[in-house]
C-alpha cells in the first residue's frame, strides 16, 4: 500500500499535536506539584517558627488548619 503525501502530512500533524498536548499536560502537572511542594515547605516553616515561639500544638493547629498529627510529624521530622 502506497502512502500519499497527504496521508504522511496528516500523520505528522497528528503526532505533533499529540506531542504538544503531552508537553502541555506535563507542564501543568509540574506546576501543580511545585505549588503543592511550596505550600508544604511554607507550612513546615510556619509550624517550626510557631513552635520556637512556644505555641502549643492545638494553637498551631487552630491557626494553620493542620491536624495535630501533621504538626507532630513536622516537628518530629525536623
Amino acid at each position: 500500500m502506497l502512502i500519499t503525501s497527504f496521508e504522511m502530512d496528516a500523520k505528522r500533524s497528528g503526532m505533533q499535536e499529540g506531542i504538544e498536548l503531552g508537553m502541555q499536560q506535563g507542564i501543568a502537572q509540574g506546576v501543580k506539584q511545585g505549588m503543592q511542594q511550596g505550600k508544604k515547605e511554607n507550612s513546615t516553616h510556619i509550624v517550626l517558627k510557631m513552635v520556637s515561639k512556644g505555641l502549643d500544638i492545638q494553637t498551631i493547629s487552630d491557626y494553620t488548619d493542620l491536624s495535630s498529627e501533621e504538626i507532630k510529624k513536622i516537628i518530629h521530622n525536623s
